[in-house]
């Protein structure tokens, strides 16, 4: 999942840079002569594939990470066998689904021979497929980030049950409710479900906002246009244009997203890896203790042992003498 993850970062990257570098280099070359920013249809679908693809991998991957976490809660055994082949096929089934999804929303007349000027997924004909798409996306998250919340919950109570359990009951004996599998199992659900909330609750905002705000600049506009004199109905022409216009400028919304993601991302993962680097110096540090004192334990039975022959040869010594 991680390795995935770091994947699709790559790609979404690359494919924004690229497609920036060729809108750049095409808007420098032009001239009022050959109209260098005009591109094939199927160019405009290869430049933003890549970063397309990306939009419904975050979404999926949070879904699917969300999954694994919920067998890990209640298949621990399996999990800890099959956690392998579990992320594989969860990596593959959301590869095919988002491939299959971007296809359908920006890709059905990807080879057609159209010229176009403006190369992002809500120009015409693509906003409604466009529309639906985010939609859905929206809708994974939220649920995402729902089931992040209820997890959490029940991993956090669970985790308090047995540490009072322990506490109350089984002081004599604690290793008949503690189990190391289980603690840590719930110990790695706390920490996951700890980046994965945020960064499903971010995206979610983000989509909504986005999504909102393409609505409203779809609608507005036509009631606008149908509630205005006269003297702007020559815009009923370029009312689908327009709007395909205003509402392909707030992309950079949904760009801005993905970066402010996969920085939450970073540093999560780093706040993550700093503390199990904590946890297991403590480990370390606590083992180095546990054998320094078992060490000087052993010396000191030694010594007083010797201690305890001396005495008794003493006291024979005086006796016999």
């Amino acid at each position: 999942m991680v390795f995935n993850l770091a994947v699709i970062t790559v790609i979404h990257s690359l494919g924004v840079f690229v497609q920036n570098v060729v809108y750049l280099f095409n808007s420098l070359r032009s001239t009022p002569d050959n109209c260098a920013t005009v591109i094939s249809n199927a160019f405009c679908g290869l430049l933003r594939a890549p970063s397309f693809y990306a939009v419904p991998m975050f979404a999926f991957m949070h879904m699917t990470m969300f999954i694994e976490r919920c067998v890990a809660y209640v298949k621990r055994d399996e999990y800890e066998r099959q956690s392998n082949k579990l992320g594989m096929a969860f990596v593959l089934l959301n590869w095919i689904i988002c491939i299959s999804l971007s296809h359908y929303t920006i890709g059905v007349d990807i080879f057609s021979n159209i010229p176009r000027v403006e190369c992002t997924p809500t120009l015409s004909p693509y906003i409604r497929t466009t529309a639906l798409f985010y939609l859905a996306c929206v809708f994974v998250d939220a649920l995402t980030a729902i089931g992040d919340i209820i997890l959490w919950i029940q991993v956090k109570r669970e985790s308090n049950a047995e540490q009072w359990a322990m506490w109350i009951s089984n002081k004599t004996n604690p290793t008949k409710t503690y189990s190391l599998s289980k603690a840590y199992q719930r110990r790695e659900n706390l920490r996951v479900l700890g980046i994965m909330f945020p960064i499903a609750l971010t995206f979610t905002t983000g989509h909504l906002i986005y999504t909102i705000a393409g609505n409203r600049t779809y609608h507005g506009f036509g009631e606008f246009i149908k509630e205005s004199s006269t003297s702007i109905e020559g815009l009923m022409d370029y009312q689908k244009d327009i709007i395909a216009f205003t509402t392909g400028s707030l992309h950079p919304i949904f760009t801005l997203l993905t970066i402010v993601m996969v920085k939450m991302y970073v540093r999560l993962g780093q706040k993550l890896k700093e503390e199990k680097k904590e946890v297991i110096i403590k480990q370390d540090a606590d083992a180095a203790f546990k054998i320094f004192t078992l060490r000087w334990q052993l010396k000191l039975r030694i010594a007083l042992r010797e201690y305890a022959k001396c005495s008794k040869s003493t006291i024979s010594i005086i006796c016999f003498s």
